[in-house]
C-alpha cells in the first residue's frame, strides 16, 4: 500500500540505465523519483505513465543532455533537480508554473527559456553553468518583473558572462529578496 509523499524510486548511485513499470500507481500517491548518480542519458520512459503524481525528480550527476517537456509540465511537480548532469538546453515551452525548487548548477546551459511564469519559484540554481551575459540580464529582468513570487535563493556564481551582468538589474532583484545561495 503506498501514502501520500511515498518515494517510490529512490535508486540514488545504484548505476541503474533504464526505469520500466510505473504505469498505475493509486490516484492518491504522490512519489518523488531519485535517480541521481546513476548512468541514466535519458529521462526514462518507464515514468511516463505517473508524471501527473510526480512531486519531485532527482536526476543530478547523470549525463541527461536535455529534458522532454512532458516532464517539465507535470502538474504537481514542485522540485526538480538536474544537477551536474550534463544538460545543454532546456526546452522552449518550459512551463514549470507550479516549482518552487529549480536546481540546474554544474550544467553547460548557456541560455534560459522564459522563466517570468514561474510565481512559486523560491529557489533557482545556476551556479557554473555557461550562461552569458546577455542570458543572466534576461533571467533578472524576468525576475524583476515576475511580482507575484515568492523569492528566496537565487545562484547564478561560475557563469561566463556574470561580470558583464547588469548591476542595476541585480541590485533590484536582490531587493527584492533573492538572496545568492
Amino acid at each position: 500500500v503506498f501514502s501520500p509523499g511515498t518515494t517510490i524510486v529512490r535508486n540514488s548511485t545504484c548505476r541503474i540505465d533504464s526505469v520500466q513499470g510505473f504505469q498505475s500507481l493509486p490516484d492518491n500517491v504522490l512519489i518523488q523519483v531519485r535517480l541521481d548518480d546513476n548512468n541514466l542519458t535519458e529521462i526514462p520512459a518507464g515514468l511516463s505513465g505517473v508524471q501527473s503524481k510526480i512531486t519531485g525528480y532527482f536526476f543530478g550527476l547523470n549525463t541527461i543532455t536535455s529534458l522532454t517537456s512532458s516532464l517539465v509540465t507535470a502538474p504537481a511537480l514542485r522540485t526538480l533537480d538536474v544537477t551536474n548532469a550534463g544538460l545543454t538546453s532546456l526546452p522552449d515551452e518550459t512551463t514549470l508554473g507550479n516549482v518552487i525548487n529549480l536546481y540546474l548548477d554544474g550544467n553547460n546551459l548557456s541560455e534560459l527559456p522564459n522563466l517570468q511564469n514561474l510565481s512559486t519559484l523560491r529557489k533557482l540554481r545556476l551556479r557554473n553553468n555557461q550562461l552569458t551575459t546577455e542570458a543572466l540580464d534576461a533571467l533578472l529582468v524576468q525576475l524583476i518583473n515576475n511580482t507575484q513570487g515568492n523569492p528566496s535563493e537565487l545562484s547564478i556564481a561560475g557563469n561566463p558572462g556574470l561580470a558583464g551582468v547588469n548591476q542595476a538589474n541585480l541590485a533590484t532583484v536582490r531587493a527584492q529578496g533573492w538572496t545568492e545561495g
